[in-house]
């Protein structure tokens, strides 16, 4: 970084920064100000200090060539460099020069948070997510959060290693799929970052899939049922959901000895030939189908209970049914969504604490948090039929 000459405008003495050739005006003293010119010099270098402009372990010109550049006597300029010292800002050392602080406790940091924009499942989940991510760190002195997208990833690394931009933490949300190739762009880029929604050799956030798997099954058995199927999107590859489906079975094993893909609901999405809707209706009319149905999402759950008045069926009376996740729409049909209910702002929130406690210390031991959510009964499951 070359420091340039001094100019004039307005009646405001100039520091620039020389570019490239170029001159950008970056600070200003005004002589005609009552503040002390050394102090103005001390908050203009502390803002480009904090703001990262001026980078840690940097070495600053030399005290003649500063006092020059700023029009200022070199007492002053001693003066405003003492400031910054008392501040812990930057490190004087005799014989060598004048250093820019390794670790500055003050300086602003900033957190990228990486997810998908294309998602169209669970928009609102990654907003909850992202507002609780935003909460906890403005509980922190100096954080600054920016929204990245998966596939500007490569170019925002490459800028970051270029000195162009500066990412000092990231937090990857529900990127269960693109996490294999997120993971090694991140650690040769030495950013520390937290994965929220997987578990992995890193620090991550997750959902305990099979406590709440648990507690949806042990619900239904607790009503009576014991003929139940599962209910699953067959063509959204989703790591979650995988795991729920495979623990639902290994309780209908456990319990009852297998599973019976009679009773499971299997669900095509984006399938213009097949609409959501009729392969609910179908799927009820069916002569083969269980007393209670245990969803992995309720996105497998919420069309049979929009469809069960067409196809001659009262939801809880003759069928039951449960979902995963409470999306807003399970407030919205009748009767009400019983379901899984995950504290997506407490998801943000753990993430950016882990992602806090990484970035204050690089030798903090992995951390791997399981959320376990609650049940949310309302008015989808009861008795089935012979028990009424």
């Amino acid at each position: 970084m070359n420091y340039a000459g001094k100019s004039k405008e307005k009646g405001l003495w100039v520091m620039a920064i020389q570019s490239d050739g170029n001159f950008e005006i970056l600070d200003r003293l005004n002589k005609n100000e009552l503040m002390p010119l050394y102090y103005q010099i001390g908050n203009q270098l502390k803002e480009q200090i904090l703001s990262g402009r001026l980078t840690p372990g940097s070495k600053l010109p030399a005290e003649d060539s500063l006092a020059r550049r700023y029009g200022v006597a070199k007492l002053t300029l001693r003066n405003a460099l003492g400031k910054l010292a008392q501040e812990g800002l930057i490190k004087r050392l005799k014989g060598k020069g004048t250093f820019i602080a390794d670790e500055i406790s003050g300086r602003e940091k900033i957190v990228s948070v990486i997810f998908d924009f294309h998602d169209q499942v669970m928009p609102s989940t990654i907003a909850k997510i992202i507002s609780g991510i935003i909460m906890r760190l403005n509980k922190e002195k100096n954080f600054r959060i920016r929204v990245d997208g998966i596939e500007d990833l490569p170019q925002i690394i490459s800028q970051h290693r270029a000195g162009e931009i500066r990412i000092d933490g990231a937090i990857t949300v529900r990127l269960n799929e693109q996490i294999s190739r997120i993971v090694p762009m991140l650690l040769d880029a030495d950013i520390p970052f937290v994965a929220e929604g997987i578990t992995g050799p890193y620090n991550s956030v997750e959902i305990d899939n099979r406590k709440s798997m648990k507690i949806a099954f042990r619900h239904l058995l607790e009503l009576g049922h014991r003929e139940i199927g599962i209910g699953t999107l067959v063509n959204y590859k989703n790591e979650h959901l995988l795991q729920r489906d495979e623990i639902a079975r290994e309780l209908l094993k456990k319990e009852f000895g297998g599973v019976h893909e009679e009773y499971c609901f299997n669900l095509k999405m984006d399938d213009p030939r097949l609409p959501m809707e009729k392969q609910a209706f179908t799927f009820l009319r069916g002569k083969h189908k269980p007393t209670a149905l245990l969803c992995t999402c309720d996105v497998a759950a919420l069309p049979l209970i929009t469809q069960a008045p067409f196809a001659g069926i009262r939801i809880p009376e003759e069928f039951s049914v449960i979902g995963f996740d409470d999306m807003e729409a399970c407030l919205f049909v009748y009767p009400g969504l019983t379901t899984i209910r995950q504290d997506y702002f407490q998801h943000g929130g753990m993430a950016a604490k882990l992602l806090i406690d990484k970035m204050h210390d690089c030798n903090h031991r992995q951390s791997h948090c399981r959320i376990v959510p609650e049940l949310v009964v309302r008015g989808s499951c009861a008795p089935p039929p012979a028990r009424q």
